[in-house]
């Protein structure tokens, strides 16, 4: 638009307001969905919906594709056009719009649509490989009944036994699984098994199938070994052995099931053995026997070597010895000593006495000894070897006729004063007579003067005072 007052004519007049012009300027290409009522369908012809974003021209049936069956007339217009397909065959038909088949109002060209797909299926489905297990069976007796669907059904089949119902138990995929316990109502020998069932397209399909039931009324008989008693042969115990057998008055011999099995490793103590046997008709009997495993074998002790030790006192030694050793098929869980390495042992031998004893409280012993003996010579240590200074010199009153001559035969003195002094140092020559001796009132009077050889007289004969 243009503004009032903004031009001028040549006498000076102002333009009035114009008015507002407008264009939509549109360059965004119609989408296109295609749609259909369900997925799968037994009905014919299908119709296929197409939904527009925007009002388009220009479509026809031409340029709308689809595969597995024969197009019908296109009708519609604007946004929504609808068109029928025929199927040509069982199975997947699809429609869908190429681009650039339809305009909007700006003559822009349409996207590619979706591909939509609808299963087409008037087959009715089928119910094969029906098994009963067991097939003969018995008053009480459930029974397993499985078939497979030939296709995927819209809900769980309708599955009866002699038109008493059975029950659904599971299903993976087309594969299902039925239990029907036989009433007092079914007859004996043959029951019928029928099954009905749609399938996702609506089709509807049944079938049926004779088993033959036979009533057997009378249980298996077992024969069953006593009570077992089985040693220990390690700590988990015992593997045991052991057969079971089963009689039906029909079906003859029949597998007897034991739980544990023959060949189990039973666990110390009483385990009961349960038994049971089921003959072809579900007539099931059951019995049991107790098998136990008992320890009652002492562990094995091996003792160390008898051992010789020397003393080292007059009570004997201390003696530490290697640790015995003892093994048990279960399982040692003690082992004492009559005396302990690393006590004092007397002298002479000593018999040690090792016992083991297992969790049975079985007992083992074995012995070896010990001798402390005293081969060692006494080791004799002496004082050490003393050397001391004279302090003074020792008198001696002799009682012989060398008092006067101090010993010496000759009669002559051999006892100078300077002799003396040198001996004795500390005596003074007042106090001696000329043999050394001191005189009566001298505390030393009555005892010999005697010097060391290696002191000489004054006449250097080395005879010293006596």
């Amino acid at each position: 638009m243009v503004g009032a007052d903004v031009a001028q004519d040549a006498a000076s007049n102002n333009n009035t307001a114009s008015n507002t012009a407008s264009v939509t300027y549109d360059t965004v290409a119609p989408a296109v969905a295609v749609t259909s009522t369900g997925t799968t369908t037994n009905g014919s012809p299908i119709t296929f919906t197409l939904t527009f974003s925007e009002s388009v021209t220009g479509l026809t049936a031409a340029e709308v594709t689809v595969t597995n069956g024969t197009k019908g007339i296109l009708s519609g217009s604007g946004t929504t056009y609808t068109i029928p397909v025929t199927p040509t065959a069982q199975g997947a038909v699809t429609c869908m719009v190429s681009a650039g088949v339809a305009q909007d109002a700006a003559s822009n060209n349409n996207t590619a649509s979706n591909t939509a797909s609808v299963t087409y299926d008037s087959v009715a489905p089928t119910f094969s490989s029906i098994v009963a297990s067991p097939a003969l069976t018995r008053l009480g007796t459930a029974v397993t009944i499985t078939f497979t669907a030939s296709e995927t059904l819209s809900a769980n089949p309708t599955v009866t036994v002699n038109t008493h119902a059975a029950s659904y138990v599971i299903n993976s995929g087309n594969n299902y699984t039925y239990s029907y316990t036989i009433q007092s109502l079914d007859t004996d020998g043959d029951a019928t098994i029928a099954i009905s069932g749609t399938d996702t397209a609506s089709n509807p399909g049944s079938a049926s199938s004779t088993t033959a039931l036979d009533v057997d009324k009378t249980a298996p008989l077992l024969t069953l070994p006593g009570g077992i008693i089985a040693e220990a042969t390690g700590p988990n115990g015992a593997v045991v052995s052991f057969v079971v057998n089963a009689i039906d008055a029909v079906d003859g011999t029949v597998l007897a099931i034991a739980t544990p099995p023959s060949g189990s490793t039973f666990a110390l103590g009483t385990t009961p053995v349960n038994v049971t046997a089921t003959d072809a008709a579900g007539n099931t009997t059951s019995g049991s026997f107790p098998v136990t495993v008992e320890d009652t074998t002492a562990p094995v002790v091996t003792p160390p070597a008898d051992l010789t030790v020397e003393a080292t006192s007059a009570i004997g030694a201390l003696v530490t010895y290697p640790a015995a050793t003892a093994t048990d098929a279960v399982g040692v869980t003690g082992l004492t000593y009559s005396r302990e390495s690393g006590t004092a042992f007397p002298l002479g031998t000593t018999i040690v006495s090792v016992t083991a004893k297992d969790a049975a409280n079985n007992s083992g012993t074995a012995t070896f000894t010990v001798t402390v003996e005293d081969t060692t010579a006494p080791v004799v240590t002496p004082p050490a070897n003393v050397t001391v200074e004279a302090t003074r010199a020792i008198l001696h009153r002799d009682r012989g006729r060398h008092d006067r001559t101090c010993g010496d035969p000759t009669g002559r003195s051999h006892c100078g004063s300077d002799q003396r002094r040198r001996s004795t140092g500390n005596l003074r020559r007042r106090h001696r007579d000329r043999c050394g001796r001191r005189n009566r009132s001298d505390v030393f009077a009555r005892k010999r003067c005697r010097l060391p050889a290696r002191h000489h007289d004054s006449n250097g004969d080395g005879q010293g005072c006596r």
